[in-house]
């Protein structure tokens, strides 16, 4: 499918204030999963500098510096993506323990960040043992039980601005944003040790009528199928109906927009507006 993309982001700002050096993450990527067929980044006010770069979770992304105090800061990113997954399980997985999933302990390294299961609370792991237990050590059963098993137990709310919530409140409020189930959905993973990272993006289906926000799912890694999305707000398997953007084993990881201002007395506004349409 192909989709064209527009995503504006507006802050305003009581006084003007200094902007620090910025990081956005708006330019969807571009490999086996989809095709980024053209991008263009309006910022206004317009930088003393830009650069881009790949960073450490392997996103491009764009940093951007300022000279001058500005009342306002407003950012319009432009994208057509054709994405080419039509089958979700267009592989064949090496069914191996769920524990493992079938890598050499060798490589246990490459996915430290991803398997890291420290912090989760009691109740999360209650709740990934009682699955896995469920699915008779099938992985692939384990992550649909758990996809379908979020989406239907907790309620879809929505929230534009904030950090996800903590897998344990998300679970026990029985409610959360898609940024929050998607990090109960990796979180429930990685007491398993399944690597597991965050994902941010765009969704054909809006859950808010013809209002479109910015979405969020997770990402889980395969023996033999490598990284596949799986969205936990709708119990679907990522397919062609998604556009990734930017990839982390933390959610801060795809921010759209990273960066301080600088002012004595800063109070900020911020409003989005997302388009995403299919030809």
């Amino acid at each position: 499918m192909i989709f064209n993309i527009t995503h504006h982001t507006l802050y305003e700002y009581r006084k003007s204030v200094f902007l620090e050096p910025h990081i956005l993450r708006f330019r969807p990527t571009c490999d086996v999963t989809q095709r980024l067929i053209s991008f263009s980044l309006k910022i206004a006010p317009l930088p003393a500098g830009q650069a881009d770069y790949v960073d450490l979770d392997g996103n491009c992304v764009t940093q951007v510096w300022f000279e001058k105090l500005t009342p306002t800061f407003r950012i319009e990113a432009s994208s057509q993506v054709e994405t080419l997954r039509k089958n979700p399980f267009d592989f064949l997985i090496d069914k191996s323990q769920i524990a493992s999933l079938g890598y050499h302990s060798e490589l246990f390294p490459f996915f430290d960040k991803t398997r890291k299961s420290s912090g989760i609370s009691q109740s999360v792991e209650n709740l990934s043992q009682k699955i896995a237990k469920g699915s008779n050590g099938d992985v692939l059963t384990f992550l649909s039980s758990l996809n379908h098993y979020i989406a239907t137990e907790i309620k879809y709310v929505s929230r534009t601005t904030g950090v996800p919530y903590g897998s344990d409140l998300t679970l026990a409020e029985g409610k959360g944003a898609c940024r929050d189930v998607a990090v109960l959905f990796i979180d429930c993973c990685r007491a398993l040790g399944i690597p597991a990272r965050f994902v941010s993006g765009y969704s054909e289906n809006s859950r808010d009528g013809e209002r479109h926000d910015l979405h969020a799912w997770a990402e889980v890694c395969l023996p033999s199928g490598g990284w596949r999305g799986y969205d936990p707000s709708s119990g679907l398997v990522v397919a062609d109906r998604h556009v990734i953007v930017a990839r982390s084993y933390l959610p801060l990881g795809t921010a759209p927009v990273t960066g301080t201002i600088r002012s004595n007395d800063s109070v900020s506004h911020l409003s989005t507006e997302i388009s995403v349409t299919s030809v």
